[in-house]
């Protein structure tokens, strides 16, 4: 039976579930330190067909969709147009096309990965560190997304709760302890410390059977409770599954580096891609 917290349950929970100074009081990883090469090796023997499966959707950069929190912008560098009557010493310099794409990377239309540098709680960050250290000059001076230069590789679990119920979930709806054991049943499988969680809610699905107006309607989400954070393994990376979108740039802003939405001391280190 699903357990309705207080806000001041999860506020227990900011120190009660803390992995503060677990690492020491150095680290700036979390529980990305439970991807151990050990586990690594364990995710990679699991390949048996070495197909890749997408979880992309298109980047929107002409038109405001409903997932929209700040627009992309995409601009044309320079293009194919006017090569077929260009001189030939025109041509000869404009040998290619390139394009320019600026985006916000937090938000619910571009997959990225958020760092512990992402969220304070009381003036401070992952493992105490003080917030002025995330500046508008240097942004993140620590915690940042360069301490996963070398990548995250890890086993990756989907738990697919809108199958489980046969249905998408309602914008609001949580996904509770009860449902994320309920699929490890139903599909056979159990989430260890160190995998990479992923959860699908279905929002994508409702998004194309619905559209919406996002200056009206605002766009309709479910995800996580607060509860499931004590009912995983110590280290699960969490992740859900509608969020990906299609951008080789994802993974270059600076502040992120595993999306937790609540606290760097509750979630450690959040959700790793």
């Amino acid at each position: 039976m699903a357990t309705t917290l207080t806000e001041s349950d999860v506020i227990k929970m900011i120190s009660s579930l803390s992995n503060w100074g677990r690492w020491g009081a150095d680290d700036q990883l979390g529980t990305i330190n439970l991807i151990t090469p050990a586990k690594r090796k364990r995710a990679a023997a699991l390949v048996q067909d070495g197909v890749p499966v997408s979880c992309a959707r298109p980047i929107v950069t002409n038109e405001i969709s409903a997932d929209t929190t700040i627009q992309p912008l995409r601009f044309m560098v320079d293009s194919g147009e006017g090569r077929d009557h260009d001189s030939s010493e025109r041509i000869l310099q404009r040998r290619g096309a390139a394009e320019f794409i600026g985006m916000v990377f937090h938000g619910y239309s571009i997959t990225h990965v958020d760092t512990p540098a992402h969220y304070f709680w009381q003036g401070q960050m992952y493992n105490g560190r003080p917030a002025h250290l995330i500046t508008s000059r240097e942004g993140a001076q620590v915690e940042s997304v360069d301490l996963l230069r070398d990548g995250v590789v890890s086993r990756s679990v989907l738990l697919d709760i809108a199958a489980l119920k046969g249905r998408w979930l309602e914008a609001g709806e949580g996904v509770m302890p009860d449902d994320l054991e309920a699929a490890e049943e139903a599909q056979g499988v159990r989430v260890e410390a160190g995998d990479i969680l992923l959860i699908r809610t279905g929002y994508y699905a409702r998004r194309l059977r619905e559209p919406r107006n996002p200056g009206k309607d605002g766009s309709p989400r479910a995800g996580a409770g607060s509860s499931c954070s004590r009912s995983r393994p110590s280290g699960c990376n969490t992740r859900r599954a509608h969020r990906s979108t299609r951008s080789r740039c994802s993974e270059r802003g600076r502040a992120r580096r595993g999306r937790h939405d609540a606290d760097p001391r509750l979630y450690s280190h959040g959700q790793a891609r």
